[in-house]
């Protein structure tokens, strides 16, 4: 069955595995992962504009060299971050 056929039950319950297998790998490989930075409910956050602008980037379908610009920035920086992390650790 292909994904486009998938009903919603179907594609709930793939995404459920796919993210469960994905915890469990983490917690195995620590040193792999990448620490999200979290704040307390009511200690700030990022602006609305914050969020519109990544999944504007992350989820359009367009190719002009700005968007293909912080594409590239926003699959680079998690490398730097776990090339950092690895660095603390030696």
């Amino acid at each position: 069955m292909s994904r486009l056929s998938e009903s919603w039950s179907e594609y709930r319950k793939r995404m459920l595995r796919e993210t469960s297998r994905f915890i469990e790998w983490g917690l195995k490989h620590p040193e792999l992962t990448i620490q999200i930075p979290a704040k307390r409910v009511g200690e700030g956050g990022f602006p609305k504009a914050v969020g519109d602008w990544f999944w504007g980037v992350v989820l359009t379908r367009r190719t002009d060299p700005r968007i293909l610009f912080w594409r590239d920035f926003l699959i680079r920086k998690p490398l730097e971050l776990i090339g950092r992390a690895a660095r603390r650790k030696r």
